[in-house]
């Protein structure tokens, strides 16, 4: 019965994606959708960036370039944040507990950047518990050559071109980028250097009524690292990453494909790690907009490959499988009134390896209130349920999906978005015993998100404030997420051909492991303050950075270097 509805709803996406196509006229929100009326009941950013230390996260890198990160949106944990491309999931299924590395992604050839905050399932599927950071991506006519330097012998070089050939345009994008970096263990001696080089096309061709585009990227990132308490001198990374994406789409209709391999090995003396991962996804949505109402259909198939062996440091561990999941689901937008909108919406997952899973959402927003009642879930990796080591562990293959539930109320207009939510997790996986079990007990988050915008002439203030308390099930503090979290940014421009900019950044009190003896700790809050400017002549423009202004030494996590004080300088030409 449940694959007839599957291949039903499939089939009526299909018809109307056939039957309706109009120009393409409005702005796509979610790059899953051509509704632009859900947005109004959840909080996100949409935002520009060229790294991903630009995000209004809490990125928590353990140590300076190249080295690994963790996301943490909203006191969720790290493997509760889905990464998309322009609306498709790049997560890499090599990692044993689910975790996406965001520092390894390059951002060019990325036009914007939507952070979601909040669970989005009932759009995205699995893994979407704590939020979406969704990368747009398309062809630009946009032409530059972009150079810099900086400390620690930091030389990027990236040449863009974009450009009509008939009715197709045309982008490339090329950058490299090197340095020599610092090392990573507190009382090391070996510097750790990084180097990446990403390769970007793009094309966007007009067939009448249609739009077709693809992306085409290739990095490939090589670091430096050094162990957790020591120096290690011969220990390096290799990290590629490969993805073709292609849709053709209207502005009611997208169907879309996307294919996304991660390739990671670990050198240690000869010793090799290898971390390997291929996901294709098919994605469709319609969307019928009838005079005050949006209604948007989908059905998504991913089929994802995980493969990896380790060795290193004597630890011995493999896992070889493959997972499939085919979604659907179905979003309404009403507006009831001229100010009152109604979203609600629901997706169902048939996942190999567990019962289906529905999930559901319920939004409402007025005169710049908003609020949504959202459910959401993650599914355990092939590692946690059929991985083993020669330490004892083994996997637990009768694990269940954790589940959630999230509430929010914002209220957002030109000066402040205030918003107030708790998520509330079951069937929590943790370790025990050599193993992970499902917790039965429920796991709470809940904070406050502030962001105040203010102007006075030429000079912008802009206030961003997070706070949360993060604990499991039995009250205990959860690792690496502070209470509280600020961003302080004073702009000025003068109309003409000067920018300047000044960032305070504060990174509140928290706990965290010891990185010797690895048991709890409490770290101290760090404020940085970074400076830039910006002076533009017609086609040319000229920068200049300092981050760590007052070179704050500190280590995040503990016995991971940071940065000190960094200074960049570049120009940019445009032609």
């Amino acid at each position: 019965m449940v694959y007839r509805i599957r291949t039903a709803l499939l089939v009526l996406f299909l018809w109307t994606n056939l039957a309706y196509s109009e120009p393409l006229e409005i702005t796509i929100y979610l790059m899953r959708s051509a509704s632009d009326l859900q947005h109004k009941t959840y909080t996100h950013e949409y935002i520009e960036a060229d790294d991903h230390k630009d995000l209004d996260l809490n990125i928590v890198q353990s140590g300076t370039e190249g080295q690994m990160s963790s996301t943490f949106i909203r006191g969720t944990n790290s493997n509760h944040t889905l990464f998309t491309f322009n609306g498709m999931p790049i997560k890499d299924h090599s990692t044993p507990t689910g975790v996406d590395d965001i520092s390894q992604h390059s951002f060019i050839g990325v036009n914007s950047i939507e952070i979601i905050k909040g669970p989005m399932a009932t759009v995205y599927g699995p893994n979407a518990v704590g939020g979406v950071v969704n990368m747009t991506s398309y062809a630009t006519t946009e032409k530059f050559v972009d150079i810099s330097t900086g400390t620690n012998n930091t030389q990027i070089q990236t040449v863009k071109f974009g450009d009509y050939v008939g009715k197709h345009l045309i982008d490339v994008t090329l950058q490299n980028k090197a340095t020599e970096g610092i090392s990573v263990y507190p009382q090391g001696s070996e510097k750790d250097g990084f180097e990446t080089q990403n390769y970007n096309l793009r094309t966007t061709s007009n067939l009448g009524k249609w739009w077709i585009n693809t992306n085409i990227n290739s990095k490939h990132n090589q670091a430096d690292l050094d162990n957790s308490g020591s120096d290690a001198i011969n220990y390096t990374s290799d990290w590629r990453f490969k993805n073709q994406y292609i849709d053709i789409l209207d502005g009611k209709s997208k169907l879309a494909f996307n294919n996304v391999v991660h390739e990671r090995t670990y050198n240690n003396n000869g010793t090799i790690d290898t971390y390997d991962s291929n996901t294709k996804t098919l994605l469709g949505t319609h969307t019928f907009k009838l005079d005050k109402t949006d209604i948007s259909i989908g059905a998504e198939h991913e089929n994802t490959k995980a493969d990896f062996n380790t060795n290193i440091n004597g630890y011995v561990s493999s896992v070889d499988q493959t997972r499939t999941n085919n979604g659907v689901f179905v979003n309404l937008d009403f507006l009831l009134t001229d100010k009152l909108l109604l979203s609600t919406g629901t997706r169902y997952d048939a996942l190999d390896a567990f019962d289906d899973q529905q999930t559901y959402r319920v939004g409402l927003a007025y005169d710049g209130w908003r609020t949504s009642y959202s459910t959401a879930y993650k599914a355990p990796t092939v590692y946690e349920m059929y991985g083993k080591d020669n330490f004892g562990f083994l996997g637990n293959p009768n694990l269940n999906p954790e589940n959630s539930k999230t509430f929010e109320l914002g209220y957002g207009n030109n000066y402040i978005d205030v918003a107030i939510y708790q998520t509330e997790i079951d069937n929590l996986l943790v370790y025990e015993g050599n193993t992970y079990r499902n917790d039965n007990a429920t796991s709470v988050r809940k904070g406050a998100d502030v962001t105040l915008t203010a102007h006075k002439g030429n000079i912008r203030f802009l206030n961003k404030t997070g706070y949360v308390i993060a604990q499991d099930s039995s009250e205990t503090e959860l690792l690496r997420r502070p209470q509280w979290q600020n961003n302080l940014n004073v702009s000025w421009y003068d109309n003409k051909n000067w920018y300047l900019s000044a960032d305070w950044n504060y990174y509140g009190s928290h706990k965290d492991l010891d990185s010797s003896t690895f048991a709890r700790m409490d770290a101290p809050a760090v404020s940085t303050f970074d400076l830039g400017a910006k002076y533009i002549k017609d086609k040319v423009t000229y920068y200049s950075n300092i981050t760590n202004l007052f070179d704050k030494q500190y280590e995040r996590p503990d016995g991971y270097n940071q940065n000190g004080r960094m200074l960049t300088a570049g120009i940019k030409i445009k032609f």
